[in-house]
């Protein structure tokens, strides 16, 4: 498995969020789903990483999975 920067652990599924001036981008490893509610239904985003999410009202919650 691929590490960060070759030292510490294994990526595994890790996502990183970083904000921009007209919303966010998402890195990920894995598949990127999206919910407006924290406990689902979770859908696919099809893009993939970086994934730039426009400012939105209301929450919106990100995972990835395998």
């Amino acid at each position: 498995r691929e590490k960060i920067a070759n030292c510490g652990e294994p990526l595994g599924h890790k996502v990183a969020i970083d904000c921009t001036d007209t919303g966010v981008t998402i890195n990920f490893l894995g598949e990127l789903q999206s919910a407006d509610n924290i406990l689902g239904p979770w859908n696919n985003v099809a893009n993939t990483s970086p994934y730039a999410a426009p400012a939105a009202n209301g929450a919106k919650f990100y995972r990835a999975v395998e």
